[in-house]
């Protein structure tokens, strides 16, 4: 792990940028990001707690870094000589939690729900960065029960569930959804007449 933790605190700058390029790309396509960008991707430990550190640059001419909420400050230097002498007072943010662990223990496929799918969408441009092979990342199986009354309902307007899949505050979909039911709801055979 020791390599992987030593890059964060050198090189957290690319870590970040990599970060903030996926998620603005996802973001673009529609998706939402799991996981806010921070510029660490660290935390010192102690006393029972985790204490972020955040970058600034008066620590030391080469930068540095605060933890957070207080006065204390580390140089990069410093703070690689108190992880090589210390590693169990550092520890791993959410970015670079999956990092470590298939350093450690390399994982050739995990099994996702859909908010750790979109989790690792974000995070695959920072194992290449860190050049840490990525497992395939395999979509959870899931189902959807439908309870005889709900499902009388969707019978008797001829929708399936993939009518009501989408992003339920998405126009399109509630557009999609109202016409449907209007269309079959009606006895004045609109569908019919249009054809």
């Amino acid at each position: 792990a020791a390599p992987l933790v030593e890059q964060e605190i050198r090189r957290w700058p690319e870590t970040l940028a990599a970060l903030e390029a996926r998620s603005g790309k996802l973001i673009e396509v529609g998706f939402h990001v799991q996981v806010a960008p921070t510029p660490v991707n660290l935390f010192a430990m102690g006393e029972g707690h985790r204490t972020p550190l955040d970058p600034v640059e008066e620590a030391t001419e080469a930068g540095g870094f605060r933890l957070r909420g207080t006065d204390r400050t580390l140089s990069t230097e410093n703070a690689v000589a108190q992880f090589t002498q210390e590693p169990q007072s550092w520890s791993p943010n959410v970015v670079l939690r999956p990092l470590l662990q298939d350093t450690l223990l390399p994982t050739a496929a995990y099994v996702a729900g859909p908010g750790e799918a979109a989790y690792f969408a974000q995070l695959g441009p920072v194992y290449d960065l860190f050049g840490v092979p990525m497992p395939v990342i395999e979509p959870r199986l899931s189902l959807t029960i439908v309870e005889p009354g709900i499902d009388k309902i969707l019978n008797r307007y001829r929708l399936s569930l993939a009518d009501l899949g989408g992003r339920p505050d998405s126009a399109a979909t509630r557009a999609a959804l109202w016409r449907r039911l209007a269309l079959h709801a009606s006895d004045l055979g609109i569908p019919e007449r249009f054809e």
